[in-house]
Order: C-alpha cells, then sequence, then structure tokens
C-alpha cells in the first residue's frame, strides 16, 4: 500500500511541477519535481521536465544529468538534448 500512496503523490508533485514550470515559477517547479522523483525514481517524465527547467535556468550539468535519467528510463525527447547539448 504504501508504494501505491507513493506513487500517487509522486503523481500530484508531478503535477505541481508542471503547473509551477509553465506560469514561471521554476524554484517551485524544482522543488515539485524533485519530490516526484524522491517518490517514484522510475518517473523519466519528471526527470525530463526537472532537466528542462534546470536547462532554461542554464544549469547545464544538472540538466544534462536529468536528461540521461531520463533517456535510461525511456524518455525518448531526452536524447536529442543530450546529442545536442550534453556530448559536446
Amino acid at each position: 500500500k504504501a508504494y501505491t500512496l507513493d506513487i500517487y503523490y509522486a503523481a500530484a508533485y508531478y503535477g505541481a511541477g508542471v503547473t509551477y514550470h509553465y506560469s514561471g515559477n521554476f524554484s517551485k517547479a524544482l522543488s515539485n519535481y524533485t519530490m516526484s522523483i524522491h517518490l517514484d525514481p522510475n518517473n523519466c517524465s519528471a526527470y525530463f521536465s526537472r532537466a528542462m527547467v534546470y536547462f532554461k535556468r542554464k544549469k547545464y550539468n544538472p540538466a544534462c544529468s536529468d536528461f540521461e535519467s531520463a533517456e535510461a528510463l525511456g524518455c525518448d525527447r531526452a536524447c536529442d538534448y543530450i546529442e545536442k547539448y550534453c556530448r559536446q
């Protein structure tokens, strides 16, 4: 049951992160994406979205790390960012 709750809360934190992300509140977006990842470390979308926030804030090392995590978890769209910005 605890795992089910973690997944439920992870989705809620991810959703809040998306809302903050698109409203431009990147600090709160990062916080929510990070909590989502903590609760569900297999959520490639949370890694990808957090990477995008890092990227927008010009924090390229953590962005690339998250893009690579997202790719490893099956998030194919991360490949383009890795190739273009992380492997230079």
